[in-house]
């Protein structure tokens, strides 16, 4: 996790507000899975944004949404369950652990996902039936 720049937290809200048309430009870089199997799979789901570079808006939300979440944890009481690979490459798996240890919920569950999964766990064949077993 590279984590968040703290220029781009500030400036980003003010930015979209004052000029909405940034939202819909393509400033975010999108790391390409290395598995090309994976990234074939992703690239071809309708489902999915998979150019290059990501829209700033929801790139932009998605990180101050986050940020957020980190920082109200304490406030969480209410249940959530978690699904994460040790191997994912796009989001470190700590986040998952951070998420369990900070929490005020009373009922959390940190499930890992089998050796070798990845990102997309509900994408991939051989997490498809564990995690929709889990």
């Amino acid at each position: 996790n590279d984590g968040l720049n703290p220029l781009l937290i500030a400036i980003a809200p003010v930015l979209l507000r004052r000029c909405p048309c940034v939202a819909r430009w393509r400033l975010v870089a999108f790391k390409k899975n290395p598995d090309a199997l994976l990234r074939k799979s992703f690239e071809e789901d309708d489902l999915t944004e998979s150019a290059s570079m990501m829209l700033a808006g929801p790139a932009f939300a998605c990180l101050l949404y986050c940020d957020e979440l980190v920082t109200r944890l304490h406030e969480l009481s209410v249940p959530f369950l978690t699904l994460h690979s040790k191997t994912d490459e796009f989001v470190d798996f700590v986040s998952s652990t951070t998420l369990v240890e900070r929490s005020a919920s009373k009922d959390m569950t940190l499930l890992e996902a089998p050796e070798g999964a990845g990102h997309g766990i509900f994408n991939e064949d051989m997490t498809r039936v564990w995690a929709q077993h889990a």
